[in-house]
């Protein structure tokens, strides 16, 4: 929220859509449990990385956020497998 701020085009639009992001009914209903909610604190994340990408101003942050989602994604997957064994 203060990178949007603090940014030409933070506008009370932008304050109301990402206030709303953070207050969301998945944020609130699972936030004793970290482990889900890495996909919620991965996005704004990766499309500030997005953003410095087509800005041209360095593509170690999407690479680093892509790989650490796609990792923790994975291990998630691959913990789960046993559920849908017969």
């Amino acid at each position: 929220m203060f990178y949007s701020l603090t940014e030409e085009e933070g506008t009370p639009a932008a304050v109301i859509f990402l206030t709303a992001y953070a207050l969301s009914a998945f944020v609130i209903a699972y936030w004793t449990n970290i482990m889900w909610l890495d996909a919620v604190i991965f996005l704004p994340l990766m499309v500030l990385g997005i953003r410095r990408l087509v800005d041209g101003r360095g593509w170690y942050l999407y690479t680093f956020i892509l790989a650490l989602g796609i990792i923790t994604n994975f291990y998630m997957g691959s913990s789960n497998k046993d559920i849908f064994r017969k």
